[in-house]
C-alpha cells in the first residue's frame, strides 16, 4: 500500500514538472487566456467560461460595455473601436495561442461557454490557434494582423458548449489533436485552414449543439447596438432632435431607435431563459422581438455544419476518428439587390447585395410585416404590393447608414423611407433582384458534411467512422427563379447531408474501420462519399507508418484497406403529395433533388479525378438511386398520373441500387444501402404485407377496369368517366403539404434493428 501512495505522489509530482504554467478558473474571470510566451500549459479543473458575466437579467443586459464584452482596449484590442484588432467583436475565444511552441493539456478537463455567454457572443472558438479570427483583410470588421502558429500539441480533454468552433485555425504549421472529445459546436468541432502539418489521432467529434435558441438575427443586433451606441456618444445631444421618418410617416429619433434595439433584444434574452415578466409581456416590441430573434428548432441555423473541415493545407493525417450526430436546420436567407433599379447609366451586370454594418444580409422578409407577408417572397409570388413596416433590428440599420456615414442603396431607401432624394416605392419594386442558397452572414450553405478536405496534398485516414448526420433544413427558397439545373449550386444546397466530401485533393484511405453510416436529409440528397474534382483517392494500404508510395504494389487482398456505406435516407419527410406538388410547380428536381449515392463522382473527365480500386474495397458498387416516396395511407398518390422516373442510376454493370419506402404514420426511416447480387426485394418485413395488399388492390383494380371499359364503351359513358378521373387528379395537385415538427430527435437514437 505504501508503494502505491508513493508511485501517486511520483506521479502527481512529474505532471507538475511537465506544466509550465497551470490555469485554473479565475485566469477566465477578465477574458480570453492569451498565450503569449512558448511552453507547457495544463488545466487544472473544468472551465467554464463567462467573462463580465450579466449580475442582473432585468437591467438591460445588452446595455453596451456592461457585460459579457471586452472593455480595455489595451489587453483585447479593437473592442473599443470596433475595429483594428482581434476582439472588435468580442471574446472570440477561452484561449487563444499566439505563440509558437506550445503543449495544452487539458488534464481530462473541460473547457466551455455558459449558458449565458453563449447567447451574448456568436463569434467564438473554444481555442484559437492564432492571435485572430480571421487572416488579415478578411472578416465582417478589420481584425487587425494576423499571425502564424507553428509546433501547437492538443490534448487530453473534452472542448463543449460553443457557438461556433471546437478549434480554430488559420495558417498553422505542425499541429498535433490528440484524445479529444468535441460537442456542442454549431459550425464545426475542428476547422483548420492553410496549414503545413496536421496530425488527428483518437478525436470523438459531436454531437452538434441542440440549444441553439438565438437565430444569427440576435448576433447582428448585438453587434449593432455597439456601432449605435458609439454613433450616439458621438452625436451627443442631437441624438434626441435626429430623427428618420420611415415609410407610412412612422417618425423615430437616433436614441428611439436605439433603445428599442436594446429593449427588443433584452425581451428576446430573457426569452430564451423562460424569465419574461409581465413588464415584458406588456410591451408593443415583445411578440416582434421573439419572433425577430428566436430560432424555435434549436438546431444551428447557419449555412453549413461540418466535424471536421480543412482547407488548403499539406500533409494531413488522421487516424482513429469518430464523428457522430450532427443535426442541423439551415434558416436560408434571400440576399437582396437593387442594382436594376439603378438608372442606365449607373448600372452594371455586377450586384451589391443588401448588407449591414457588419456583413450581414439585410433579410426584407423580416421587414414586410410578420411571416405571412414574409412567405410571399419565399414562394416567388408578386411582391410589388409588400411595403416597408420594419422592426428594431433593420430601424437601427438604416439609422446606422444614414448618420454613420456606412452608406446604403439608394433604391431601397426610397422602399424604405418616406421620402429619400424626393422619390418614394409604395411598394417593392420589381426590379429587385435575389440570391438564394445563402445564410444570414452570406456564406453559401452546404449543409451538413461529416469531414471536409479542399485543396490538401498528402492526406492519409487510418479508421474513421461517421455516423447519424441528420439536416432537418426545409425546402430552399424560391424567391431566385432561374434555377436551371444542379450545377447552379457548387457545393450543394443546405438541405443535404455528406459524410466525406473531397475537392482537389489526394487521400489515402488506411484501415478496415472506415464506415459512413446512417446520413439523414428531411428534404434533400444524402451522400456517402461525394467525389468533385482533381481528387486522387486509394484505398489500398493497411496500418502503415509512414505515407505509403502511390506506386503500385504486391499487397493481397487481405492487405487492403476498405470503407463501407449504408443506411443512407433522402427526403425523409418528402410525401408523394409533396413531391406531386413540387413537379405541378415546376420545382423538381430543380433545385429540389431528394437522392442517394454511396459515392457520387462529379467529374467524370479522364485526368480530373481517380479512385484505386474502382469500386474501392467493401464497395460492391457505385450506385445512386431517386427517392419516390412510397405513403401507403395514399393510394390516389400512388396513382396519381404524373411520369416520374423512378429507376435508379447505376454506374457500370453493377445491379440496381434499390430504396425502401417510408412509412409516414411510424417515422420509419426509409435507408438506402448496397445493391445485393442475389436479386431478392430488398424490403422491410413490416412492409411485406403491405406488398402483398398494394399488388392485390393493383389485380382488383385491374379486373374492375377491364369491366367498366367494357361497360363504358357498351354504354357510350365515356365522357363522363373522363370528367370524374379529371376532377379527382385536380383535387389531388391542390392538395397542400403541411411541414409539422415532431421533434424528431428519436432518429440519431434509433438502434440497428429498430432501423
Amino acid at each position: 500500500m505504501l508503494y502505491l501512495y508513493l508511485a501517486l505522489i511520483v506521479t502527481v509530482i512529474a505532471d507538475d514538472f511537465d506544466c509550465d504554467y497551470t490555469l485554473k478558473q479565475s485566469d477566465f474571470d477578465d477574458g480570453t487566456y492569451r498565450i503569449t510566451t512558448s511552453g507547457n500549459y495544463c488545466l487544472s479543473e473544468s472551465i467554464v467560461f463567462d467573462p463580465n458575466p450579466i449580475s442582473d437579467v432585468s437591467n438591460s443586459p445588452n446595455s453596451p460595455y456592461q457585460s459579457s464584452f471586452p472593455n480595455d482596449d489595451t489587453l483585447y484590442p479593437g473592442c473599443q473601436s470596433l475595429s483594428d484588432g482581434a476582439f472588435a467583436l468580442g471574446f472570440f475565444a477561452a484561449i487563444s495561442i499566439e505563440t509558437d511552441n506550445v503543449e495544452l493539456n487539458l488534464n481530462s478537463y473541460q473547457i466551455s461557454m455558459s449558458k449565458s455567454f453563449y447567447i451574448q457572443q456568436r463569434l467564438f472558438t473554444v481555442i484559437e490557434i492564432g492571435n485572430s479570427p480571421f487572416v488579415t483583410d478578411q472578416g465582417p470588421v478589420n481584425f487587425g494582423i494576423s499571425k502564424s502558429i507553428s509546433n501547437v500539441y492538443i490534448h487530453d480533454g473534452i472542448l463543449g458548449l460553443s457557438s461556433q468552433f471546437g478549434i480554430h485555425s488559420n495558417d498553422a504549421t505542425n499541429v498535433t489533436l490528440e484524445k479529444l472529445r468535441i460537442c456542442e459546436f454549431e459550425t464545426a468541432g475542428v476547422e483548420l485552414n492553410g496549414f503545413d502539418g496536421l496530425i488527428m489521432n483518437n478525436l470523438i467529434i459531436g454531437p452538434s449543439s441542440i440549444q441553439v435558441k438565438p437565430s444569427g438575427t440576435y448576433a447582428n443586433a448585438r453587434f449593432l447596438s455597439y456601432a449605435l451606441y458609439k454613433l450616439l456618444n458621438e452625436i451627443g445631444d442631437n441624438s434626441l432632435n435626429e430623427t428618420i421618418i420611415f415609410q407610412g410617416e412612422r417618425t423615430l429619433t437616433i436614441q428611439q431607435i436605439y433603445d428599442n434595439l436594446i429593449l427588443s433584444m433584452d425581451i428576446a434574452y430573457r426569452y430564451f431563459f423562460n424569465m419574461n415578466d409581465e413588464s415584458d409581456k406588456n410591451e408593443a416590441l415583445y411578440l416582434q422581438s421573439i419572433e425577430l430573434y428566436s430560432n424555435p428548432v434549436g438546431l444551428p441555423d447557419g449555412s453549413s455544419l461540418y466535424g471536421i473541415v480543412t482547407f488548403s493545407g499539406t500533409n494531413m493525417k488522421m487516424s482513429n476518428i469518430k464523428i457522430q450526430d450532427l443535426k442541423l436546420n439551415v434558416n436560408e436567407v434571400p440576399a437582396s439587390y437593387f442594382d436594376e433599379c439603378m438608372s442606365y447609366e449607373s448600372y452594371t451586370n455586377d450586384y451589391s447585395v443588401l448588407k449591414g454594418a457588419f456583413g450581414n444580409i439585410m433579410d426584407l422578409r423580416r421587414m414586410v410585416g410578420g411571416w405571412n407577408n414574409g412567405e410571399i417572397i419565399d414562394l416567388g409570388d408578386d411582391i410589388t404590393h409588400l411595403q416597408y413596416v420594419g422592426n428594431p433590428l433593420s430601424d437601427a440599420q438604416i439609422a446606422l447608414s444614414i448618420f454613420g456615414n456606412e452608406g446604403q442603396n439608394d433604391a431601397f431607401l426610397k422602399w424604405a423611407l418616406n421620402e429619400y432624394n424626393g422619390e418614394s416605392y409604395q411598394g417593392l419594386p420589381q426590379c429587385v433582384g435575389w440570391v438564394c442558397n445563402r445564410d444570414n452572414m452570406f456564406n453559401q450553405n452546404e449543409g451538413i458534411m461529416g469531414l471536409k478536405i479542399e485543396s490538401i496534398n498528402n492526406v492519409e485516414i487510418e479508421n474513421i467512422v461517421i455516423k447519424r448526420l441528420t439536416n432537418k433544413s426545409p425546402l430552399p427558397s424560391y424567391a431566385f427563379l432561374n434555377y436551371t439545373k444542379r450545377d447552379d449550386i457548387h457545393h450543394g444546397l443546405g438541405t443535404d447531408t455528406k459524410g466525406i466530401y473531397i475537392n482537389d485533393s489526394d487521400v489515402i484511405f488506411d484501415g478496415f474501420n472506415n464506415v459512413i453510416q446512417k446520413l439523414i436529409s428531411f428534404n434533400g440528397d444524402v451522400v456517402g462519399l461525394n467525389i468533385k474534382e482533381d481528387v486522387y483517392v486509394i484505398f489500398d494500404y493497411v496500418f502503415s507508418d509512414n505515407l505509403p508510395s502511390k506506386a503500385p504494389d504486391t499487397d493481397t487482398e487481405d492487405d487492403k484497406s476498405s470503407i463501407e456505406i449504408r443506411e443512407l435516407c433522402p427526403g425523409y419527410e418528402i410525401t408523394f403529395a409533396l413531391l406531386a406538388e413540387l413537379i405541378v410547380e415546376q420545382k423538381y428536381p430543380y433545385p429540389n433533388t431528394f437522392y442517394a449515392c454511396n459515392i457520387l463522382v462529379d467529374n467524370k473527365e479522364i485526368g480530373s479525378m481517380s479512385i484505386e480500386p474502382y469500386p474501392p474495397n467493401g464497395i460492391d458498387a457505385i450506385w445512386c438511386a431517386d427517392n419516390v416516396p412510397d405513403d401507403k395511407y395514399d393510394i390516389i398518390g400512388n396513382v396519381l398520373p404524373i411520369e416520374i422516373k423512378v429507376d435508379a442510376k447505376t454506374e457500370s454493370d453493377y445491379s440496381t441500387a434499390h430504396l425502401a419506402g417510408i412509412n409516414v404514420e411510424s417515422k420509419a426511416i426509409p435507408m438506402v444501402n448496397a445493391p445485393h447480387y442475389d436479386n431478392k426485394l430488398d424490403i422491410y418485413n413490416e412492409n411485406i404485407p403491405y406488398l402483398y395488399f398494394i399488388i392485390g388492390i393493383f389485380c382488383i383494380i385491374m379486373v374492375v377496369f377491364v369491366l367498366v371499359t367494357f361497360i363504358m364503351k357498351c354504354g357510350n359513358i365515356l365522357m363522363n368517366g373522363n370528367r370524374s378521373k379529371s376532377v379527382k387528379n385536380q383535387k389531388y395537385k391542390q392538395a397542400k403539404y403541411v411541414d409539422t415538427d415532431d421533434d424528431d430527435d428519436d432518429i440519431s437514437d434509433a438502434t440497428e434493428d429498430e432501423i
